[in-house]
């Protein structure tokens, strides 16, 4: 199911490092998490639908829970 407007998706949970994808980098993000996990790194994915407006809250809980937080993005302007 899609998240409401604004609302990240927690796709993977974790507990070493965080990645946060957006866009059309969601495929790419699963695939470094299940890549990571065969090494032995447990590595919780976030996908971020949208980023106007940005889940501040969802932020804040990654950013709390992991040392590591890794972004996969597009860089556009515009979000």
């Amino acid at each position: 199911p899609d998240a409401p407007l604004g609302r990240a998706r927690l796709m993977r949970a974790g507990k070493h490092a965080a990645i946060l994808s957006t866009g059309n980098l969601l495929p790419e993000a699963a695939a470094a998490c299940a890549r990571l996990a065969e090494r032995g790194l447990d590595v919780a994915h976030w996908h971020f639908p949208w980023v106007h407006p940005l889940d501040t809250s969802a932020l804040a809980e990654v950013f709390a829970s992991f040392p590591l937080v890794f972004t996969a993005e597009e860089h556009c302007i515009d979000g």
